[in-house]
């Protein structure tokens, strides 16, 4: 197990990730797999990752992945906002475990266990852990983007239009402009996601994005963002961080509606300044 990276004033414990997993999975309603088989597909440096217990939320975490850096590269940012829930790890693999082949579980546990690559990997995974009930759903489906195009997810809910989402993690490039900046800065935020769709009626299929943000935004200056995009092809975008915090930008309230009736997300705000 390698030496965590965060403050020892942020957490209460520390532990393994297998201990810290077996802990994180007690308090789930229900555990749909044992806590020995998901640890034993992981890949070898990730299942030594060290684990804490935030001091402040009491949430088990994992110190896993290169650090945030700014200033060229030239400094580093430590925080417990960059480790993820060991529950949400766990969880992850559970539900894709569920709709992967065994070549493509193999190509996300190893894209897990990429240090450059594992926040990306679990910002993938993440619109499956917030569907409110369960739902067919097509892992990088083709034929319903511009060209051979892949997208994440096709879900069909019980009821309803399907969704297509494609889901991005660009904090890193985000928190790199910050020192040029002062504050987030929206530009590029949804860059490529309207050219990944072909335009589409959001009554017969809804299209949108989901991105992984611990940043708080402009609220007039993100909306403004998301306007300047097609909005025949982008209907909506989420901005999601861990357990459920998130902010949803859509065309119209009926397309906000549909979204939220097929992910279980909050009426939080706390992600955007007025």
């Amino acid at each position: 197990m390698t030496n965590l990276h965060i403050p020892p004033e942020f957490y209460s414990e520390s532990y393994h990730l297998y201990g810290a997993m077996t802990k994180a999975v007690e308090l789930l309603e229900i555990a749909e797999k044992s806590v020995d088989d998901i640890v034993r597909i992981l890949p070898k440096n990730l299942r030594e990752a060290p684990a804490f217990k935030d001091a402040i939320t009491g949430i088990w975490r994992y110190d896993f992945g290169d650090p945030y850096v700014i200033n060229g590269g030239r400094e580093a940012l430590f925080g417990t906002d960059q480790c993820p829930p060991v529950q949400w790890l766990y969880r992850c693999i559970v539900s894709m475990e569920k709709i992967l082949t065994n070549s493509q579980l193999l190509e996300f546990l190893d894209r897990l266990g990429n240090p450059s690559k594992h926040l990306e990997a679990l910002t993938e995974c993440s619109p499956l852990l917030v569907l409110r009930e369960p739902a067919n759903v097509g892992y990088e489906v083709i034929g319903f983007g511009q060209g051979n195009k892949r997208i994440d997810f096709y879900i069909q809910p019980s009821k309803g239009v399907p969704v297509l989402i494609d889901a991005k993690c660009r904090i890193r490039e985000l928190i790199r402009k910050l020192p040029q900046t002062s504050r987030p800065d929206p530009s590029g935020l949804f860059k490529s996601l309207p050219e990944k769709f072909v335009s589409q009626d959001p009554g017969t299929c809804l299209q949108g994005g989901w991105i992984y943000s611990v940043l708080k935004w402009d609220k007039a200056a993100l909306h403004s963002e998301f306007d300047q995009t097609d909005a025949s092809r982008l209907h909506f975008a989420v901005l999601a961080c861990w357990d459920k915090q998130a902010y949803v930008l859509s065309r119209n309230s009926d397309i906000e509606r549909q979204v939220r009736s097929i992910f279980d997300l909050p009426d939080d705000d706390s992600i955007v300044i007025k």
